[in-house]
Order: structure tokens, then C-alpha cells, then sequence
């Protein structure tokens, strides 16, 4: 896996790949996040969407806490999003 690197806010977000290497412009990250942080998502306009994946730990959306497994699609037509962990964190991977 490749280096975590931190975002503006101080996020860690791990590519899955290297992006220079893939022609289809897909993006693939691990975004980890203590208990109850959040982040904005990607603009899921960018692209066909996005999907996010509970890979470990939980998380809140909409109200819900969602557990490990869970899986979100965020329509291209939404403007935005937020990322947000649950209770005990949450280790996600972030498709778009």
C-alpha cells in the first residue's frame, strides 16, 4: 500500500493504487478517521458518482450509524458530501 498522505485538513488518505498508471481517470482511496470526524467527500459530479465502503469501524449518514460492510452511493447529481465517522472510527474506501 502506498504512503499515507494527509489531506488539507489533516485527513490521511491512501491512494490504492498509483494514479499515473491507470488510463480510465478512476480514483481509489483508503480514508481513515477517528471517532466522529468528518471530511468532505469528492465531488461526485467529477465523475459517474461515488461509492463509499466500511471497510472498518462505522459510518453516520443521514442520521444512521452505518456498520462495517456497509456501502453508500453518493449520485452524480449531488453537489457534495460529507464523510463522517461513527462511534469508534472508521477506515473506508472512497470510489470514484
Amino acid at each position: 500500500m502506498p504512503n499515507v498522505r494527509l489531506d488539507q485538513n489533516g485527513i490521511p488518505k491512501a491512494p490504492v493504487y498509483e494514479p499515473a498508471t491507470i488510463k480510465d481517470e478512476m480514483d481509489a482511496q483508503l480514508v481513515r478517521l477517528g471517532a466522529g470526524v468528518s471530511t468532505a467527500g469528492p465531488d461526485p459530479r467529477k465523475g459517474g458518482g461515488t461509492y463509499l465502503f466500511v471497510a472498518n469501524g462505522s459510518l453516520e449518514r443521514d442520521g444512521a450509524e452505518l456498520p462495517l460492510w456497509s456501502v453508500v452511493f453518493i449520485d452524480p447529481t449531488e453537489s457534495g458530501f460529507e464523510i463522517k465517522a461513527g462511534q469508534h472510527g472508521v477506515e473506508a474506501l472512497l470510489l470514484q
